[in-house]
């Protein structure tokens, strides 16, 4: 059976490629802005989760995960899609990975030390 973590980890994963597919009906304010970095944002934060989900060796250390997703995110941009896809270059979209990467690293650790707090309540109520 797949554990908690895991699935959080899956749940954002699928909000990050929901953003990702959903971006284009946006047509609020800063239509443009949305429309052109949402998805580096979004695709960023689900491949931090993404390594979560899958990384065994270096499953407790938050900062290698958020390390090894934002060198890939950005070799990605950097290499215009690895040369598979195509990607127009544009200087703004490495840090729109990097708000993407930070997000994601930001609320894992944030959910973790909430999480780990509940549960050292529990044991002292034991």
């Amino acid at each position: 059976m797949i554990g908690k973590e895991k699935l959080r980890y899956l749940l954002f994963i699928l909000i990050g490629a929901l953003v990702l597919l959903l971006k284009h009906n946006y047509s609020g304010p800063y239509t443009e802005m949305v429309k052109s970095y949402s998805g580096n944002i979004a695709v960023s934060f689900a491949v931090y989760f993404l390594i979560c989900f899958y990384s065994v060796n270096w499953k407790k250390n938050r900062l290698i995960n958020a390390v090894i997703a934002l060198l890939i995110v950005e070799i990605f941009e950097i290499t215009n899609g690895f040369g598979i896809m195509k990607n127009v270059f544009d200087a703004i979209d490495l840090l729109a990975n990097l708000i993407g990467v930070s997000l994601a690293f930001g609320l894992d650790l944030l959910l973790n030390r909430n999480t780990s707090g509940n549960t050292k309540v529990k044991n002292r109520e034991s």
